[in-house]
């Protein structure tokens, strides 16, 4: 099958975006916006949550190619850090993200949060939703892994850890020549130029390269 993921830490698409996706078939796993941080659980911001679950199914929940919701991009690992990340984590994407959804659109699957083991429990009619979690978001068993490792050879696959769905994973790479070209000048394009020194935020980057 064809699905893209519109990644939490991004924004939601335009409209024309699904209309695409509904027209070529191509299947769209969502995110809501929230990734890679604790997020406030006070009652006034768990509203505007509430509320923005609410708009996002309004705008986008009658697009036949939108046929995954997910809580969020890998934040269920702050989940692990004690009782009051768990607690705070619980009050944020159980009781408002996938309470509210279940209210606006009970029908379409749900994905805890990438990566994650997926729904012990999910049920809308009573309201019952249990993650299925023992401490390690990306066991290999079960749901899906994201994988970075910007040393071994991309284009061997062995290198690539075992898991029953690869939903992200990362390898290092210069944008295309062209690309770079519209940015920068022609003096610029050779590796070692103060300019691309200055984009290379990997530490070891050129090195691995």
């Amino acid at each position: 099958f064809n699905i893209v993921r519109v990644w939490g830490g991004g924004h939601y698409m335009p409209s024309h975006f699904y209309r695409q996706c509904d027209e070529l078939g191509l299947m769209v796993w969502q995110e809501f916006a929230f990734a890679c941080s604790e997020y406030p659980t006070d009652g006034e911001y768990l509203r505007s949550v509430s509320e923005e679950v609410r708009d996002v199914v309004a705008r986008l929940g009658h697009h036949p190619s939108l046929v995954l919701w997910s809580g969020n991009n890998e934040n269920l690992a702050y989940a692990s850090q004690g009782p009051r990340n768990l607690t705070a984590y619980n009050q944020l994407y159980e009781n408002t993200v996938r309470s509210t959804l279940a209210l606006v659109d009970p029908w379409r699957s749900f994905w805890p949060a990438s990566p994650s083991n997926g729904m012990l429990v999910d049920d809308p009619q009573r309201q019952l939703y249990v993650i299925r979690w023992d401490g390690d978001e990306q066991d290999p068993s079960q749901g899906d892994r994201h994988y970075y490792d910007y040393g071994p050879n991309c284009m061997n696959v062995s290198n690539l850890p075992p898991t029953r769905f690869m939903s992200e994973y990362g390898l290092q790479s210069l944008p295309s020549l062209a690309s770079l070209a519209t940015q920068m000048k022609p003096s610029d394009l050779h590796i070692g130029s103060p300019l691309l020194q200055h984009r290379q935020h990997h530490v070891n980057g050129w090195e691995e390269l």
